[in-house]
């Protein structure tokens, strides 16, 4: 089953893999850990989801300007969406998660909201190796799963 978004997205299978798209080296270790530890988490998952609206300046450029290259360019990434049923978890992947990853989880959430034409239920998830002692009250407060794996 594919999501009901209105851009074109491939869907992965919830397998480790050497390589996803937009992730660094540091992500894609955490990712593959997290999904060695947790492998019925989900069916399957997209990675570097566009989502968010154009700057107005990019969107009224007189400018010729693909498409393709403003979304690419300009919109904000979802680091993994995954799906299991009729339940997205938006993950953000910080090998050091702090203020920036819960700032990205609540804005990327909205975005993705405004995306979808079905009802989902969506669950902000930050996963991480080390947190901001802060993060895990005010995570909580935004109703934002912090998973801290533990390191290898």
């Amino acid at each position: 089953m594919t999501l009901p978004l209105p851009i074109d997205l491939h869907p992965f299978p919830f397998v480790q893999q050497s390589y996803y798209p937009h992730m660094s080296p540091e992500d894609t270790t955490l990712w593959n850990r997290f999904i060695k530890a947790h492998p019925d988490f989900a069916d399957f998952a997209y990675y570097d989801v566009p989502v968010g609206s154009l700057p107005h300046k990019i969107e009224s450029a007189q400018r010729p300007i693909t498409e393709k290259y403003v979304k690419q360019t300009y919109l904000k990434r979802i680091d993994a969406l995954t799906h299991k049923d009729k339940l997205l978890h938006l993950i953000e992947l910080k090998p050091n998660a702090g203020m920036i990853a819960l700032g990205q989880i609540i804005m990327y959430r909205h975005c993705l909201k405004k995306m979808l034409s079905h009802d989902f239920n969506i669950h902000g998830m930050i996963i991480t190796d080390l947190a901001d002692v802060d993060l895990p009250e005010l995570a909580n407060i935004h109703q934002i799963q912090l998973m801290q794996l533990d390191k290898p």
